[in-house]
């Protein structure tokens, strides 16, 4: 689950300034899990994605550790992820929408649709909900929680490629 997935980022955040983990597993909702009796016949298997810290680390040239800190990552550096991933996939008919989530900032969420399912939510973690978890990093904390079942069933079993050039191109 997307908590899973930041308390796993609070761990590595004191080796590393910069974190991009994900993680893939079933969850259990509650609904399942208060019945005693009977098999658990669904648990779904999430993706979740978690990052923060600046988005360029310092190098020898930018100087000291804190004057050479780039801008932080934000919720279009998630988004691109998630572009990127779904365009090497060749999934077609995706589209974004703004979302209010509790557990998400204001104005920096948005579901994910693959046609007519809903994939997942991507956004900025509620400040409410980062003072929850301790010795978190002073970067905006960004996750995303999708259904990963929706995602492998979007995927196309063909899709056209372009040919490999008989005669490549001759640079001067």
């Amino acid at each position: 689950s997307a908590i899973g997935g930041i308390k796993n980022h609070r761990v590595n955040a004191r080796i590393r300034q910069q974190i991009t983990l994900f993680e893939i597993g079933p969850v259990f909702p509650a609904e399942l899990v208060n019945k005693l009796a009977g098999k658990m016949e669904l648990e779904p298997t999430r993706l979740v994605v978690v990052l923060s810290g600046p988005r360029a680390l310092p190098t020898w040239q930018t100087g000291s550790q804190t004057e050479g800190v780039s801008a932080p990552l934000d919720f279009y550096d998630l988004k691109g992820i998630f572009e990127a991933l779904l365009g090497a996939l060749q999934i077609q008919e995706v589209r974004y929408e703004p979302a209010e989530h509790h557990s998400f900032h204001p104005g920096k969420c948005a579901r994910i649709w693959l046609g007519e399912r809903e994939l997942g939510i991507i956004g900025e973690l509620h400040p409410l909900v980062r003072d929850n978890f301790d010795e978190l990093p002073p970067f905006p904390i960004l996750a995303a929680d999708c259904d990963l079942d929706v995602l492998t069933a979007a995927i196309p079993v063909r899709y056209s490629v372009q040919l490999v050039p008989s005669y490549p191109p001759v640079l001067e």
